[in-house]
């Protein structure tokens, strides 16, 4: 658990959340931002002695402990999730938790219980438009709703996603770059664009590596302040072949001979 779920509630709520579920929460003697969390299954159970005695010391060293049970206290515990009002509300945790109950292995074979929202409405209200943009077509939504496009990260309700919806290539129709916001470095973006065959696809991506300067770039894509700078060389295709890109060098300040 990272400090950014955590520090959506206060101590009071965190305190209540874990006694209406039943979990267990040794909190480290002093603060800390490490959490370990241990799901507890066939073998011991949370509150036997020597978890007690082994929470009791991570926390003596600032480590955090939330404990669980797994099993047949799993499944009742998913089972009253399913009765909270908080849960019922949200797009995507009812599905969530029915995938979870609807397993009879404890492995997942490679597929994710939470899949994101699949609801073109939720999409909507949770992917957020750069200043200036408007909304994707319908189409979009509904490939990203249907995975026709890859864009599963930023259908977690969970995540800051931010869509341009402009022009990017000068075509007279507008791409959609889709970015996933991050805290500690740039965001990492994906283009969207229709091909031959008018459907959406991936047509290419922009990773954020910068650090430090985050919040400013992120308040940047927020704002629209997105600059086409087209490149001074063009691309060269020799004797039609596939068209290579010129590497530019930097300018020198120095006179030539």
């Amino acid at each position: 658990m990272d400090k950014e779920h955590k520090a959506s509630i206060d101590g009071d709520q965190w305190a209540q959340c874990v006694a209406k579920h039943g979990w267990l929460w040794t909190a480290a003697a002093t603060p800390s931002s490490a959490t370990l969390i241990l799901a507890h299954g066939a073998g011991a159970p949370m509150d036997s002695a020597w978890m007690n005695d082994m929470a009791a010391r991570l926390a003596a060293l600032g480590v955090n402990v939330l404990r669980f049970d797994l099993g047949r206290r799993g499944v009742q515990a998913l089972r009253e999730l399913q009765r909270d009002p908080a849960i019922t509300a949200d797009a995507n945790a009812p599905q969530v938790i029915a995938a979870a109950l609807a397993r009879t292995s404890r492995w997942d074979d490679g597929q994710r219980l939470d899949k994101g929202l699949q609801d073109v409405a939720a999409l909507q209200r949770a992917l957020k438009l750069a200043k200036g943009s408007s909304s994707p077509p319908d189409d979009w939504w509904q490939a990203l709703a249907t995975r026709a496009i890859n864009g599963e990260s930023c259908a977690q309700s969970e995540r800051d996603c931010l869509i341009v919806h402009r022009d990017l290539d000068g075509d007279g129709n507008a791409e959609v770059l889709l970015c996933e916001l991050y805290t500690h470095r740039g965001p990492d973006c994906v283009l969207y664009a229709r091909g031959r065959d008018a459907q959406w696809r991936r047509a290419g991506s922009l990773f954020g590596t910068v650090s430090g300067q985050a919040e400013a770039i992120n308040q940047a894509l927020r704002d629209g302040e997105l600059m086409l700078v087209p490149p001074r060389w063009p691309m060269l295709s020799i004797g039609g072949r596939p068209a290579v890109a010129i590497d530019p060098e930097p300018e020198s300040n120095e006179s030539s001979p």
